[in-house]
Parts: C-alpha cells; structure tokens; sequence
C-alpha cells in the first residue's frame, strides 16, 4: 500500500460514517467498539467522542495495532492526543489530507477531527460528536480557532500489502507477544510524582482493570487526570501483587507487560 492509497482509504472510510447520529447521552458505536476499549483501557461510552471517532477510523482502516501506532498512540482527550504527536514530533502547522485537525475549543484543544482535503485556503474535515453525529466542516486555514494538525505515521500503513485485510481485532496468539513486546519498549518507566500523557495511559490501563487512581467520577465512572499520586501508586503495587512482581510502586517493563497482558 503507498502512501497515497493509504490516505485515500482513510478519507473514504471517514467520509463513509458521514450522517451517523449519536443515542441518548452521547452513546454511540464508535466507542462500544472492543478495540476503542482496549486502546484506551476503560470504557469511554457516554463521553465526548471526536477523538473516539478518530482513532476508530484508524484502526477500521489499518487494524488494531497499526492504526494505534499511526496516531502516535491513542487518548480519549483531545490535549493528550496533541501531546502524543508533539512528543513525536508530528505536530504541524501546514495541513495534509489525512492529518489529525485539532480545534481550540472553551480554553484549549477540545475537540479533533480528520483533514479530508485542503483547497487553497480552506480546510475541509470530518468530525465525530459534530452536531451529535459526524459531519463535515470547512475552515479557513490559520483560524486562530484551529490549534494544529498531527500528522499520522503513514509510512506504517505504507507496509501493509495492498490485498491484505487490517489486522482482525483480536489477532492471533502468535501476534501478541509480538504486540506486547512493541508496548514495553515504547512505554516508559513511572513512579509517584510524575505526570503526563504517559501517566493517563498507564490510569486508563489500571481504571479499566478495576483499580481506582484518584481521579474524579464521571457517568459512574473514573477518569484518568494524569497525575500519578498516592492512590494510583496504591493501585500499581496492587496489580504487582496480583502479578506476582516486584511490588515497589514503579512501573517498568514487567509492570506495563502485566497491565496489557490479556
């Protein structure tokens, strides 16, 4: 698959969900998916869902783990999904087909989108939790409105054979050490009194496994706020115990391959 094709089919299948109208309380099928769920390790239903609906759209497109490494990870926060491209340094100013748009919305960078085309000075995209569906927009280019684009990793996409399907959503036993070893290289060692996009990835992991970390409720359910304080430090020496490793409260590789292990 080139480069090219690879934004093409991103775009198509963006534009394909076109018209999709949310249930009550902002439920919607994006985030009910099981992918959705193991990406961000809790489940997000009956959240704000543009970024949801992004990294759905990857991972429909390219497969589960491909899709998640392209968008340089994955965050149901719209800032920390910027933070991930900016710590890869993918964050951009000049947009492409394909990118990650994101808006600045009451303060900050609340809600995201995909770039589907760039004529002259406008921007066209389409957006997830639009008007309570997905639907399209157009901007103009350097709208104090818009905060930046990410820029995917297409070079990964451009791996995958043109008459391949994407990876199945469970994938198989052989794929997952493979998937887990990829994990426990890419994620850094955590201890109390850090904070970060990394420190929300390892709360979501913990929240989804039961675990609470500290941070506020909401719908019934706790969100991650990044901070990893006492009661996260409390829930990663629990998992330890769980695991049988090490209990020190730090985690490292056997920590991160205990949290993501299925």
């Amino acid at each position: 698959m080139t480069v090219s094709e690879a934004r093409t089919k991103l775009i198509a299948l963006a534009r394909s969900q076109v018209g999709y109208k949310e249930g009550a309380n902002n439920f919607n099928k994006y985030a009910a998916d099981p992918r959705i769920t193991r990406l961000y390790g809790w489940d997000v239903q009956y959240q704000p869902w543009c970024c949801v609906y992004v990294n759905w759209c990857f991972m429909e497109a390219f497969g589960e783990e491909t899709g998640r490494q392209m968008t340089c990870g994955g965050s149901a926060a719209c800032s920390n999904q910027a933070n991930l491209y900016r710590g890869a340094g993918r964050f951009v100013s000049t947009p492409e087909p394909g990118d990650q748009i994101f808006f600045n919305v009451a303060g900050g960078i609340n809600h995201t989108g995909i770039v589907i085309e760039v004529s002259g000075s406008n921007v066209k995209t389409v957006e997830g939790n639009y008007s309570d569906g997905v639907g399209i927009g157009s901007y103009i280019m350097g709208s104090p409105r818009i905060a930046g684009y990410g820029r995917p990793v297409w070079s990964l996409a451009a791996e995958i054979p043109a008459e391949a399907p994407a990876e199945s959503v469970s994938g198989t036993d052989t794929e997952k050490p493979k998937t887990q070893q990829m994990c426990r290289a890419e994620l850094p060692v955590l201890r109390e009194g850090d904070s970060g996009v990394e420190v929300e990835r390892l709360q979501t992991l913990l929240i989804g496994r039961g675990y609470y970390c500290g941070g506020r409720r909401y719908g019934g359910r706790e969100a991650p706020d990044g901070e990893f304080g006492p009661a996260t430090a409390v829930a990663v020496r629990d998992i330890q115990l769980a695991a049988k490793i090490k209990r020190d409260g730090v985690v490292g590789a056997d920590t991160w391959a205990a949290l993501i292990r299925t």
